[in-house]
C-alpha cells in the first residue's frame, strides 16, 4: 500500500466515523456511509482526490480530472444522501437522507477545521451560501435542514470530534 492509499483509507474512515458521531446526536446511524468510495470505479479517483485536497497545490492531470469527475458522478448516483442523486427532484429525498446529508456536511467541515486551524466551519453558513443556492431546497426541507443544523450545533462536543481527526 502506498502513502496516498494509506492516507485515503485513514481519511475516509475518519470521515465516516465523524458522520456517525453527528448522526448519533440525531439518534441515527449510517454504517454504510460512503462505502462506495472503497470500490471501483470510485476508489482510485478518491485516493487522488483525498491526496490532492490534503496537499493543496497538488495538481491533477487532465486524465485524472476526468477520472475523478466520473467517479464523483458515480458516487452521487450510488449514494442517496447527495442531492445530486435525485436529478433535481428533491421531493423524493427522505428525511433520513437529509440527516445523513447534514451530518456529511458537518464531517467535511470538521475535517477542514481540524486539518487547517485557519478555517472555522459553520454548517449554517455553508448551507445558506453554498447548498441552498445550488440545490434550491423547497421551504419545508429548508426548515428541516436548519433545525438539524441547530440541533447538531447544540449537542456537538468539539473535543470528541477533534479526537477522531487527530488519531
Amino acid at each position: 500500500m502506498n502513502k496516498k492509499e494509506a492516507f485515503f483509507i485513514k481519511r475516509t474512515a475518519a470521515h465516516i466515523e465523524t458522520v456517525n458521531y453527528f448522526a448519533g446526536l440525531m439518534g441515527a446511524n449510517f454504517p454504510l456511509h460512503d462505502q462506495s468510495k472503497y470500490n471501483p470505479p470510485e476508489r482510485d479517483a478518491y485516493i487522488l482526490l483525498s491526496w490532492a485536497w490534503a496537499n493543496q497545490g497538488v495538481a491533477l492531470s487532465k486524465s485524472e480530472k476526468l477520472a475523478t469527475k466520473d467517479a464523483i458522478q458515480h458516487h452521487y448516483a450510488k449514494n442517496d444522501h447527495h442531492p445530486e442523486h435525485y436529478n433535481g427532484n428533491l421531493d423524493n429525498m427522505q428525511w433520513h437522507h437529509f440527516i445523513e446529508m447534514v451530518c456529511d456536511w458537518f464531517a467535511v467541515g470538521m475535517e477542514k477545521t481540524f486539518s487547517n486551524d485557519a478555517i472555522k466551519f459553520s454548517a449554517e453558513e455553508f448551507y445558506r451560501q453554498k447548498a441552498l443556492p445550488k440545490y434550491k431546497f423547497p421551504e419545508e426541507q429548508q426548515t428541516l435542514i436548519l433545525s438539524m443544523i441547530k440541533e447538531i450545533n447544540s449537542k456537538t462536543n468539539l473535543a470528541a470530534v477533534a479526537s477522531i481527526w487527530q488519531r
